[in-house]
């Protein structure tokens, strides 16, 4: 898989309401302010401690999308241990 890849800043205040959130997220992608995803790979964790894995776009096959978590999950670990 090569992309060209683009942090996009989640902050961490604004963004604890999660329906709220994605659907700011979409609103953001169907404006253009950030671009439609070709992969995406989100992880919920429910109320009851259930947890929801999501693969969606019209290449999420399954590895592409395990790719997109592992590339996401090493993103936030260099995020937090560089204190961004």
């Amino acid at each position: 898989m090569s992309a060209d890849l683009k942090v996009v800043s989640l902050p961490r205040e604004g963004w604890r309401e999660p329906v709220a959130t994605l659907r700011l997220i979409a609103d953001q992608m169907e404006s253009g302010e950030i671009e439609a995803c070709s992969i995406g790979a989100m992880v919920m964790i429910y109320e009851s401690g259930g947890v929801g894995l999501f693969g969606f776009g019209p290449k999420a096959e399954d590895l592409q999308t395990l790719a997109a978590f592992k590339i996401g999950e090493q993103l936030m670990v260099d995020t937090i241990l560089n204190g961004e």
